[in-house]
């Protein structure tokens, strides 16, 4: 309760407005992304308190593109596509087929969507020397707090290599580990003489 709002990370900054809001005993509240930025389990916890705010009566807009986000928790859904509503149905009415479909416009689309993906710690079959390798890194900060813990990834010639995190989840720390910026605490990594890093625009 002491703790300075500023320096809350950002899952916990965004759960205190809602805290104000429901304080300030709200109706309707209005979250726009509010899963962008927290773990699974924070945003399962959100869900519950979602839930539990409409069942007491209030009422929740949930503005999001994840689809099973919207499904997890929602009793109408919308889908807006180019500024039009092209779907609005109970949630009962619709699948998670019917709300990409309209969100695309094309069923083929959501056919490359369900393509399988492959763990970027399998070897690429095609190429015996990735370009680009960690080797069960890890990264102990200044603090000795653990940033990142046993990472292993392999990055293949042609290849783009999607990471996926909320913020502070250690994307930060792995992207100047790539980049030679950051040496791992543990682990080895393979990379090319010159790489070119773009790293985030801090908005502070």
């Amino acid at each position: 309760p002491a703790a300075v709002a500023g320096d809350l990370s950002v899952s916990a900054q965004q759960r205190l407005e809602i805290v104000k809001a429901l304080v300030r005993d709200a109706r309707l509240l209005i979250l726009d992304e509010p899963g962008a930025v927290l773990t699974p389990d924070e945003r399962a916890e959100l869900d519950g308190w979602l839930r539990r705010f409409a069942d007491g009566g209030g009422s929740v807009v949930l503005i999001t593109h994840k689809v099973r986000e919207a499904l997890a928790v929602a009793d109408d859904l919308t889908v807006l596509r180019r500024g039009r509503t092209v779907l609005s149905a109970a949630r009962s009415a619709v699948t998670e087929d019917t709300v990409i479909d309209a969100m695309t416009g094309d069923s083929a689309v959501r056919a490359t969507l369900r393509a399988p993906w492959r763990d970027a710690s399998e070897p690429v079959e095609q190429l015996a020397t990735p370009v680009l390798a960690l080797d069960h890194v890890r990264v102990v900060d200044d603090r000795g707090i653990t940033r990142l813990q046993d990472v292993s990834l392999t990055v293949a010639r042609g290849e783009v290599l999607g990471v996926i995190g909320v913020e502070g989840a250690g994307a930060r720390e792995l992207l100047r580990v790539l980049a030679g910026r950051l040496t791992p605490s543990h682990g080895t990594v393979t990379r090319p003489a010159q790489v070119g890093f773009i790293p985030a625009i801090d908005p502070a």
